[in-house]
């Protein structure tokens, strides 16, 4: 008796949370529906014809800008935006221990640009001022990691803000790298 009370409060809290998993699911999915709908009327003006001109109508209960789920957020200056930057490398098919140039133009708000690679060593790149394009030189380790080397490349502005890319390394062509032996009798 205690067993079949047990599955029945059990089968109870499921359904009440089934219903107001549902319920929610409705109220939400509703005035996202009202959102959009407002937003398109908003975006296709009727037009009223009167004699040779024709102007838009001004819908009823519109209020542009103010309306919910109408405004766009404001960005509070251009300094919050993160910086934009984008890689280039003379070759991504690499030897070890070769030594390969990686240049990255970089918006005009850039304060510094580093190279980072999966060893963990960090290098800052250097501006051109005659032509902005940062550079910095990058040598392939002699260790056997596998394959393909990721570089990050990171532009920081003067906010603070920064923006990070990835750049990948073919290794292969060269020959493999093995360690000292030591001829035994």
């Amino acid at each position: 008796m205690q067993r079949i009370l047990f599955k029945c409060s059990l089968a109870a809290t499921a359904l009440a949370a089934a219903s107001f998993t549902l319920a929610a699911l409705a109220v939400g999915c509703g005035q996202h529906t009202a959102d959009s709908t407002s937003s398109q009327v908003a975006a296709t003006p009727a037009v009223v014809e009167g004699g040779n001109t024709s102007t838009p109508a001004a819908s009823a209960g519109m209020s542009g800008p103010t309306q919910k789920g109408a405004t766009l957020p404001l960005v509070a200056s251009a300094d919050s935006l993160p910086p934009e930057v984008s890689v280039s490398i003379e070759s991504d098919q690499v030897t070890a221990g070769e030594v390969v140039l990686v240049a990255a133009r970089a918006s005009s708000d850039v304060s510094q640009v580093l190279l980072r690679d999966p060893v963990g060593r960090t290098q800052p790149f250097e501006k051109d001022a005659t032509t902005g394009v940062w550079r910095t030189f990058y040598r392939v380790p002699m260790k056997d990691g596998g394959e393909r080397i990721g570089l990050s490349v990171t532009a920081v502005n003067g906010s603070n803000r920064w923006h990070r890319v990835w750049t990948f390394l073919t290794i292969g062509g060269g020959e493999s790298v093995k360690p000292d032996s030591v001829d035994t009798p």
